[in-house]
């Protein structure tokens, strides 16, 4: 392992793991703390980051370079979170007031459980006495669907309401701030509950080039009457709006909502792809990875360049690059960089569920793949070694986090996801393939009648394994018990050099202490 790391050279990105782990402790700390405390902060960071930085100029020393980032690096998301309390401050003068609203429908209309009809809302302009002011941010809109034509609320249609708003506020405890920043995470700034004849549904309508792109794959699906059209859809863009409540809440339960999350197993079916066309084509390794960043680009686009597409994008990207320069790929450092990146422009998004559900995914497959694929290769061909290895990983460092946000967990996950994900990766092959020749060969499309019935088969499957699968419930865990699990694997992985002894005593603590966190 020592050997492997050293010759990282382009492609060591080590920093950056120690980088993500300070914005990490330190937007916790900002979120926890006043909005004075906040400021205070900031000011001694970024003045002990200039000193650090002028004494690296003239010292000539490394490790004063990364001091000098890591506290840039902290001094950024105490400066950001303090600036986005200073501006719901200055939003809270709307709060509670009855206020006029313009603003355009960003996404397909949802439903909660209780019925109400859930829009979220972007270029939002409220009406002041001087004109109208526009928010940084968006805003949901909560309203009942009766006497209501949602045939009228497409994405790009612009709304003038008269309503109540609600504007959050990071200045509480972070116990009552956790809702509060969990919509912060996905740029909500409030809320607001309206009836139907307060809102007005305008002739304008702004379609982005993004919008129009998917809504006319969305249409070319449904063209071909496939049963499951949303949900390809879905597994396309990541759309879950689109995706039936009932087959959404039905994947979830077993384990293997993932399959509808763009991620790591999308890119790689889509670089097979790439990369059988680039061997047909006799394309050479620089045009082939041309055309692939490309791809990952438009792709991230498609996808709102939301936070599970962009550390697939970026980390794909890096593989790419570090294949084409025959360099080592280290996904450790990738996966930090993405984080790092991903925080600097919104320590929030920390918060957010789909980050957190992705990166942890990917990091215990980092973690515990090695160790596992070690000890079935006794056992196993290659191709089996790997297809149980990362199931095992991600089912063992999603444990915690699942029963902390879901408050159960599914005990035959892993053997569903092993039987499951070969057959949705066949079924995503024939989906993109035809959506991308639909365009050249119009027939193409067709290709997607056998993503359809292979989808029919996985829905069909998962509703019987829900219908005799064993859930362990427990209610929502604290998030000790996470950090906890996120230490185990660390300890046991190949990055901690330790002998086999204290690598024994860590874990045993470890487990200890997260067995004494459980039964409290």
């Amino acid at each position: 392992m020592h050997k492997r790391l050293s010759k990282l050279k382009i492609m060591n990105f080590r920093p950056f793991v120690i980088l993500a782990k300070f914005m990490i402790l330190a937007t916790f700390c900002a979120v926890i703390i006043s909005h004075s405390a906040r400021l205070v902060l900031f000011v001694i960071f970024i003045s002990s980051f200039g000193v650090a930085l002028v004494l690296a100029g003239v010292m000539k020393k490394k490790w004063l370079l990364m001091i000098s980032a890591v506290l840039l690096s902290v001094s950024m998301a105490f400066g950001h979170i303090y600036a986005k309390s200073k501006t719901l401050d200055n939003y809270q003068k709307y709060a509670g007031e009855d206020v006029s609203i313009y603003a355009k429908i960003a996404e397909n209309y949802n439903f909660t459980a209780s019925g109400n009809l859930s829009l979220t809302l972007a270029d939002v302009h409220i009406e002041t006495s001087a004109g109208y002011e526009k928010i940084s941010g968006k805003i949901t809109l909560y309203t009942n669907p009766n006497n209501l034509d949602l045939t009228k609320f497409s994405v790009g249609r612009y709304l003038s309401i008269k309503t109540n708003l609600t504007v959050f506020d990071l200045n509480g405890d972070f116990a009552d701030n956790k809702r509060a920043i969990s919509f912060l995470s996905n740029g909500v700034v409030g809320y607001a509950y309206s009836s139907f004849y307060n809102i007005k549904v305008t002739d304008t309508q702004k379609v982005s080039v993004r919008d129009y792109v998917c809504g006319d794959i969305r249409n070319d699906l449904l063209s071909v009457d496939l049963k499951y059209a949303d949900l390809g859809f879905v597994m396309l863009f990541g759309e879950s709006s689109y995706l039936d409540d009932s087959i959404q809440e039905e994947f979830r339960l077993t384990g293997i909502a993932h399959l509808l999350a763009v991620s790591g197993l999308h890119f790689s079916i889509i670089f097979m792809i790439i990369n059988f066309i680039a061997k047909v084509a006799k394309a050479n390794k620089k045009s082939n990875f041309l055309v692939t960043t490309i791809i990952i680009i438009l792709y991230c686009y498609l996808c709102k360049f939301s936070v599970s597409v962009i550390r697939a994008g970026v980390m794909a990207f890096i593989a790419s690059y570090a294949k084409i320069r025959h360099k080592p790929y280290d996904s450790l450092s990738a996966l930090a960089l993405v984080l790092f990146a991903i925080l600097c422009v919104n320590p929030l998004k920390l918060f957010n569920i789909s980050l957190v559900l992705s990166f942890i995914a990917v990091f215990s497959i980092i973690m515990l793949v090695p160790i596992f694929s070690n000890f079935f290769s006794k056992f196993f061909k290659e191709k089996m070694v790997a297809a149980i290895s990362v199931n095992l990983a991600v089912q063992i460092g999603m444990f915690a986090v699942n029963l902390y946000y879901f408050g159960r967990y599914a005990i035959f996950s892993g053997i569903i996801n092993l039987l499951l994900i070969p057959i949705s990766n066949v079924a995503f092959g024939f989906l993109f393939v035809g959506v991308l020749l639909s365009n050249v060969f119009p027939l193409a499309i067709y290709l997607s009648k056998v993503f359809d019935f292979l989808i029919d088969i996985i829905v069909k499957m998962n509703g019987y394994f829900m219908g005799n699968g064993i859930y362990l419930s427990v209610g929502n865990l604290s998030f000790l018990p996470v950090v906890l699990m996120i230490a185990i694997m660390v300890i046991i992985s190949e990055y901690i050099f330790l002998k086999k002894r204290n690598k024994l005593i860590g874990v045993s603590l470890m487990a200890i202490l997260s067995g004494l966190v459980f039964l409290l």
